[in-house]
């Protein structure tokens, strides 16, 4: 197989393929939080118990994305691993190994979630707003396999740098969702299943687009099924890093729904909803830091398989510095932007009541953004190295911490979480770059190189 430009780009300067897979990634990552964002503008003309629901059940849906991109990061760091080292028969055969697998993982899970879902929404304090949480998970659960196998492929195909098709795919994947949106809220008269239904829609485009990339020959690795069979090797070195990443994102969620709870608890559906909805607003402008670190794995996972020390320090420490400037940089736009920004949640259904609060909890997080965004590199960078282990120990700590912090908030007000979640996140941020770097150190000796360079 002839290198297509992608990969001769990741085997290069690792600044230039960073750069060069930033923004597709970033307008991918944006483009996910911008549906995301849509769903709960046309959901609030809906009413405060509709924002409610859409709040509570999100750690659901992130829950199943969770599972896609985890093993998409996994086999995004084998393949780019074996690429640089020269094996691209052996980075071909991880595709069909992983995506036969996560098939017959998806779809019993979402028949398994699908039944669960009334005593789960219960369980997380949603028996007021049942009605709704179970509107929007139905076409969640039945189609799970969608947006999960669309992480696992864009992790395949960001593995050999081809960042601009993922991000283009994405675009249109989210140009069908917008359009479905009000087409089934409103047209249909659908409410919130209408609003996962569009979002299930448009990623099931995503993953039809993306396998006829691969069928057609237009991929640098191809996806053969011929003659298949599984191969305990392939799929051990894909899950060695994709299953404690995978891991890491769930146990965010699943330990989300412990926070979700006590919040529920303490403020009741509007608390919630003033608690969760500026998270819409900032989970856009991480996306830069996000992006950033995202770009990292596939470049310092070749460098790796190169065993070029040099290149992964390059790669590494341009990472750090970038996601840091563009962190602090977003943070201060969002806090003197926040009176704008909530116009957009609070435009209808009573929830103008809420505007001047959800704007002074946007200017409280703001604070860990920077932070926040240094979670995202420090595990991304465990990714490349193949330490998920830790990463997944960090998220777990950072998370037991702030449900400590939620249980003593849980027994004042409101402002003890918003407080609280901002010192867990700052707390998190160092102790995710700290392994990292720790790990980061001993790669470079494991290698060839030194060990002793910074980030900074």
């Amino acid at each position: 197989m002839s290198e297509t430009k992608d990969v001769q780009m990741l085997l290069g300067d690792p600044r230039k393929a960073i750069r060069s897979m930033v923004v597709p990634i970033a307008i991918s990552f944006l483009i996910g939080q911008v549906n995301l964002f849509v769903d709960s503008i046309w959901c609030s003309s809906l009413g405060v118990d509709a924002l409610s629901s859409i709040s509570l059940v999100s750690s659901l849906f992130f829950l199943m994305i969770g599972v896609g991109n985890g093993i998409g990061v996994g086999l995004n760091v084998s393949v780019s691993r074996l690429i640089g080292a020269g094996e691209t028969d052996a980075a071909g055969r991880r595709i069909p190994q992983i995506l036969v697998m996560m098939t017959l993982v998806s779809v019993p899970l979402g028949i398994l979630m699908y039944f669960l879902m009334e005593p789960i929404v219960v369980l997380m304090g949603g028996a007021d707003i049942l009605d709704g949480c179970r509107e929007y998970l139905t076409p969640l659960f039945l189609c799970c396999i969608f947006p999960i196998m669309s992480g696992v492929l864009s992790g395949a195909m960001r593995g050999e740098g081809a960042a601009k098709k993922t991000s283009l795919i994405n675009s249109v994947s989210a140009v069908v969702n917008m359009v479905m949106d009000p087409l089934l809220i409103f047209g249909l008269g659908m409410g919130l299943m209408g609003a996962s239904a569009a979002t299930m829609v448009s990623s099931a485009f995503s993953v039809c687009t993306m396998l006829y990339l691969y069928r057609s020959g237009k991929m640098f690795l191809p996806l053969r099924l011929k003659g298949f069979r599984f191969e305990a090797d392939a799929i051990k070195d894909v899950l060695y890093v994709g299953l404690p990443q995978m891991l890491e994102m769930n146990v965010m969620s699943l330990l989300n729904l412990v926070l979700v709870s006590l919040v529920i608890n303490c403020g009741g559906p509007e608390g919630l909803t003033v608690y969760n909805m500026p998270w819409r607003a900032i989970s856009l402008v991480m996306v830069p830091a996000q992006a950033f670190a995202s770009a990292m794995v596939p470049v310092c996972s070749a460098a790796i398989g190169q065993r070029n020390a040099e290149k992964l320090g390059q790669g590494y420490r341009y990472t750090v510095r970038s996601a840091s400037v563009f962190g602090v940089g977003m943070a201060a736009l969002m806090a003197l932007a926040s009176p704008l920004v909530v116009l957009a949640f609070t435009y209808g259904g009573g929830m103008e009541i809420y505007r001047d609060e959800m704007a002074r909890v946007i200017c409280i997080y703001a604070l860990f953004m920077p932070f926040y965004g240094l979670i995202s590199v420090g595990s991304s960078m465990l990714s490349a190295m193949k330490k998920s282990p830790y990463a997944l120990l960090s998220a777990f700590l950072r998370n037991v911490l702030l449900i400590c912090i939620f249980l003593i908030a849980s027994t004042q007000n409101m402002d003890w979480f918003y407080w609280g979640l901002t010192v867990g996140e700052i707390i998190g941020g160092f102790m995710m770059m700290g392994l990292a770097h720790w790990q980061y150190r001993k790669t470079c000796v494991s290698i060839g190189g030194q060990g002793t360079g910074s980030p900074a």
